[in-house]
């Protein structure tokens, strides 16, 4: 599942750089609605890699992994071929 992004001037911190929670929010858009709406959202794992800044394009990518009643994503926000954050949601 890949979405792609812009990076806008509301996703920037005081530091100028992209905020943490955007990472987040980014990676969740690639989350199938069915899911969102069928399981609840157990756990959250967030590895920050690199910094995003103001005009970035960024490209939201996960993998889903089905076990059972739970269903885990590791997601990826890559910008030029570079990973700048990892995560893994879990929902049951």
């Amino acid at each position: 599942i890949h979405k792609l992004f812009d990076v806008r001037q509301s996703d920037i911190d005081t530091n100028n750089h992209v905020n943490n929670r955007v990472y987040i929010d980014w990676a969740l858009e690639t989350v199938p609605i069915e899911i969102k709406e069928s399981k609840i959202l157990k756990s959250l794992k967030v590895n920050y890699i690199k910094q995003l800044s103001y005009g970035d394009s960024i490209e939201a990518c996960s993998e889903i992994i089905e076990d059972d009643s739970i269903v885990k994503f590791i997601h990826s926000i890559i910008s030029n071929e570079t990973e700048y954050c990892r995560l893994q949601s879990t929902w049951e």
